[in-house]
């Protein structure tokens, strides 16, 4: 019986082992760690494309200033959401950069990944009901919400959501 036992545990992580494209990887969790380095990368890369969007927000002030078709009140609320706006992408930033391994396992993490998504993706379609058009600023919010979605369904994939651990799959 004991024999058995040792038996079965072993069986079953080959059979684990055989469902990811990595061969040898017997009792390794090889499809989760690939998720997770490729997340991790793609956060780099969305922290940089955020911070590009956040030295731009920061020009955007001068020229929300320079304006002259705008009236003091509206140059007010412009700057003010403006600001709120910047203090977002920083925030985006610093957890893309520096709390990678948060994003990717906690539940608070993917909260965030959902949220950072959903607002550059808003943003894209916002260029066709509310602005002219730009091509430029619906492709460059349209990618990085795209990336971010990208992120979150590999954090998802990669994460028990309950526990923070990874799973098998």
């Amino acid at each position: 019986m004991r024999a058995i036992a040792c038996i079965e545990p072993r069986a079953a992580s080959r059979a684990a082992a055989s469902r990811h494209e990595i061969p040898g990887g017997a009792g390794r969790n090889w499809g989760g760690r690939w998720r997770r380095t490729v997340a991790r990368a793609l956060l780099l890369v969305g922290g940089i494309l955020n911070l590009a969007f956040a030295a731009f927000h920061v020009v955007l002030f001068r020229n929300i200033e320079a304006s002259t078709t705008l009236s003091p009140s509206a140059k007010g609320l412009m700057h003010a959401l403006n600001g709120a706006g910047t203090l977002f992408i920083v925030f985006f930033v610093v957890v893309s950069l520096f709390f990678r391994d948060d994003l990717l396992m906690t539940r608070l993490g993917k909260l965030t990944l959902g949220l950072v998504a959903a607002l550059y993706l808003i943003r894209a379609a916002e260029e066709f009901f509310l602005f002219k058009f730009s091509p430029l600023i619906f492709g460059s919010c349209a990618v990085v919400g795209g990336l971010y979605v990208a992120i979150l369904l590999m954090a998802i994939r990669g994460h028990s959501p309950t526990t923070g651990t990874q799973t098998a799959g």
